[in-house]
């Protein structure tokens, strides 16, 4: 089995207990904590004037990712905080374009903080979810009219109204290879990972900051 396909499976599964809407939360908050800490690791020490004086231009990226990285968490930990009643459509297509693009927005906001701060790219190595997750937001709302530039190549894809909540949505496809389809998704679930794999990013980047805080105060202490 590809791991693509297992990824697939896993976010199709209707149960997740792992995937709970306190979970999710939790989750979102240790990201939003983890910005908090690396933020803190730079203003709080040499890094500061360091990261200004020799960051090649990249320092208003460092600031625009860090503020973004934490904006886009405390937003996920609002939408697994709140409950909206499934028969209010119009809310439930704000809430959950909105969480899409919040998902996508902090997925650059993470690779652009590495690329700013030196750390090696690890985008091909990444948690292959976020990719998943990248698709998944450009079929359901960053693109769903048409994708593709030939016509008979192009694929359109629609969010299933009445199966719409928090918990779970439904997209209808029509591919190339697929006249006619369905794929169900669980937010929850999605959020989870996500949170889960952009902590890794963070974890590597406070290895790389506290690494470079050491060889900077040794290099003031010689």
């Amino acid at each position: 089995m590809s791991t693509e396909v297992a990824w697939k499976e896993k976010m199709n599964l209707e149960e997740d207990t792992e995937a709970t809407r306190d979970h999710c939360r939790i989750s979102a908050q240790r990201v939003h904590d983890q910005m908090v800490s690396v933020r803190d690791l730079i203003v709080t020490s040499r890094l500061n004037k360091y990261l200004i004086d020799k960051s090649h231009g990249h320092w208003v990226q460092i600031v625009s990712s860090m503020d973004v990285i934490e904006d886009t968490a405390q937003a996920i930990i609002a939408y697994c905080s709140t409950s909206v009643d499934e028969d209010n459509k119009s809310l439930l297509y704000l809430v959950i374009y909105g969480l899409f693009q919040v998902l996508f927005v902090q997925q650059d906001a993470a690779w652009n903080l590495c690329e700013a701060l030196g750390v090696k790219d690890t985008r091909k190595s990444r948690n292959p979810i976020l990719d998943e997750i990248r698709s998944i937001r450009n079929k359901a709302i960053g693109h769903p009219t048409k994708r593709g530039k030939e016509k008979e190549k192009s694929s359109h894809y629609g969010l299933v109204r009445v199966e719409l909540s928090m918990e779970k949505i439904t997209l209808w496809l029509s591919e190339p290879e697929k006249s006619y389809d369905h794929e169900h998704y669980f937010p929850f679930s999605l959020v989870d990972q996500q949170s889960m794999a952009i902590l890794e990013v963070l974890s590597d980047v406070t290895h790389f900051l506290e690494t470079l805080r050491k060889e900077i105060e040794n290099s003031n202490a010689g």
